[in-house]
């Protein structure tokens, strides 16, 4: 379709307000131009056409019977693109990067969530995920927060929880502690060596009742960050019960090795929380999704 007989698209703007007003002076004052700019405009529309629209009289104008006709299908043209401009403007808006803020513990980013952003942008292109880095517990009707990722039993009152990953926790340590000497493989053997064990959780402690061993912590050195109890182990302080999830880089960089695995109970792990009692976005829901798959990638490159 060549549309030779298109007129340019201003001057049908023009006519049809001049038209629908009844007057140039009014439609001039809706398009915030002047009169003399709309008479122009329709008197070249009516040499384009080849005859005349109006009847111009002294202070009104009258639609001719071809300008009427003309008017009722212009106006009908004008009114369907103008939908269909708004319908294509809110599919672009649809479309555009919408950012969902995650609160989550320095840690947990360091240690995990990091080397993972640029995939996740990757892969998920219209959300941008900005980060609220915290130790504290997020007050999600204060603070400016979307969704969080805590630490614990998946109990907290107001917030719907969703697994992530539960604590898988293992014995690991640098290599460079053996030095000459061989890997230790059980509990007693561990126990000639620094320990470092996490005063809140007393995974150590825990691990030798559950075994059936004595284990003497009295000189334990305590960390209460669980990343920091990674950083300690690379660092060859001492042998540690870390979190795999965390642990996971520095296993695969040689950093550190593992020495036993340990299967505790608890329900212990890291949850996707997010206000129960708001109806959840869309956007909320991809991310969490997005995290739970790449979680579950991660549990089957460790086996």
């Amino acid at each position: 379709m060549t549309f030779a007989n298109l007129p340019p698209l201003n001057a049908l703007r023009y006519f049809e307000a001049a038209a629908r007003r009844r007057s140039f002076t009014l439609a001039a004052d809706e398009l915030h131009i002047t009169q003399s700019a709309v008479s122009q405009q329709i008197r070249n529309l009516e040499s384009f056409i080849g005859t005349a629209l109006f009847k111009r009289g002294i202070a009104t104008v009258v639609l001719t019977d071809i300008g009427r006709t003309y008017f009722e299908a212009i106006s009908k043209a004008l009114e369907r693109i103008d939908t269909a401009t708004s319908q294509a403007r809110t599919t672009q808006r649809s479309k555009r990067i919408e950012q969902i803020c995650l609160s989550v513990s320095p840690s947990f980013t360091h240690l995990w969530l990091v080397k993972r952003l640029s995939k996740f942008h990757q892969e998920v292109k219209d959300i941008q995920l900005a980060l609220n880095v915290t130790r504290h517990y997020v007050d999600f009707e204060v603070e400016n927060v979307d969704m969080a990722i805590r630490h614990g039993d998946g109990e907290w009152p107001g917030l719907h929880a969703d697994l992530l990953m539960k604590d898988h926790m293992i014995a690991v340590c640098s290599p460079r502690l053996f030095q000459a000497r061989a890997m230790p493989k059980s509990l007693p053997e561990i126990a000639s060596y620094p320990i470092i064990e996490d005063p809140v959780y007393r995974y150590w402690a825990r691990y030798a009742r559950q075994t059936g061993h004595q284990l003497d912590l009295t000189d334990a050195i305590q960390y209460d960050d669980s990343g920091v109890v990674v950083e300690a182990a690379i660092n060859a302080q001492g042998i540690a019960m870390a979190r795999e999830s965390l642990a996971s880089a520095a296993l695969a960089r040689g950093q550190l090795v593992k020495l036993l695995d340990a299967d505790f109970s608890d329900a212990l792990g890291y949850y996707i929380v997010f206000p129960s009692a708001h109806k959840v976005r869309r956007s909320v829901t991809r991310v969490s999704k997005w995290l739970r798959l790449e979680a579950s990638r991660e549990r089957t490159e460790l086996r």
